[in-house]
């Protein structure tokens, strides 16, 4: 049985099909905070960690697939 989890999203099957034949996509994001403006240095970084398919557990750029009709700026924001 089919179900649909939230409607900006396709049912499972579907989205196994079109992956096998059209490009996603994402956009990453890398939160760089500096200290003073003008500094070389970041005195921080914005990563998350997350389950990777094929490494377990990675440190990973903030980021995710773009939605459908979504801008990539809205997409950042989100």
């Amino acid at each position: 049985m089919k179900t649909e989890v939230n409607p900006n999203w396709l049912e499972l099957t579907e989205w196994e099909r079109i992956q096998k034949c059209v490009p996603i996509i994402c956009v990453d994001i890398l939160p760089v905070r500096f200290a003073r403006q003008r500094q070389q240095r970041p005195l921080a970084l914005g990563l998350i960690r997350r389950d990777t398919p094929h490494q377990g557990q990675r440190w990973c750029l903030i980021g995710g697939r773009v939605l459908y009709g979504e801008s990539l700026g809205d997409a950042i924001e989100r």
